[in-house]
């Protein structure tokens, strides 16, 4: 996790491109929920939806 935090942060200057950044989070639920972070994961999820419902 650490690492996609690094390689994910510059994404934060394209925080208004809701398509770019919803898959940036789907990636990041699915490795907490490979982590078992299962609250975590289920939390980028409901992101991601509502970026996608934007």
């Amino acid at each position: 996790m650490t690492h996609f935090a690094e390689v994910t942060d510059p994404a934060g200057a394209l925080e208004n491109d809701d398509r770019l950044m919803g898959s940036v989070v789907i990636r990041a639920g699915d490795m907490h929920h490979q982590l078992g972070e299962y609250d975590k994961a289920h939390d980028r999820y409901l992101e991601a939806i509502a970026r996608a419902e934007r």
